[in-house]
C-alpha cells in the first residue's frame, strides 16, 4: 500500500517535505501501521488526488486533513502546503479473533 500512495504522490505532482512512522497499533485483526506526511502541491492536483487516495479506503485510512491555500486569483486555485496521517489497515486473518 506504501507503494501504491507514493506512486498517487508522483502521479498528482505532490511533494513530500517529510514524512513520520509512529508506533504501530496491535489489534487483534494485525498491526495497524501510521504515517504523518507534510506535503505540498497545486490546488488543482489535489482533488484528484484525494478522490484517489479515498478508493483505498479499504486498506488505508485517513486522518486529520490539515492544509493551507495560497496564490489563488480568479483564474487559480493556487497552491497548497499540509499535513495528513495515513493509517495502513491489516488485512483480515483467518485466525482473528471477532
Amino acid at each position: 500500500k506504501l507503494r501504491e500512495l507514493e506512486a498517487l504522490l508522483q502521479k498528482y505532482q505532490i511533494e513530500v517535505i517529510s514524512s513520520n512512522w509512529y508506533e504501530p497499533i496491535k489489534t487483534a485483526k494485525g498491526v495497524t501501521l501510521q504515517l504523518r506526511l507534510q506535503f505540498s502541491g497545486r490546488m488543482v492536483d489535489l482533488i484528484p488526488f484525494h478522490l484517489a487516495l479515498d478508493s483505498l479506503s479499504n486498506t488505508m485510512k485517513l486522518n486529520n486533513l490539515n492544509l493551507t491555500i495560497n496564490g489563488q486569483t480568479e483564474d487559480k486555485l493556487g497552491n497548497f502546503s499540509g499535513n495528513l496521517n495515513v493509517q495502513f489497515l491489516p488485512l483480515e486473518r483467518p485466525d482473528a479473533v471477532h
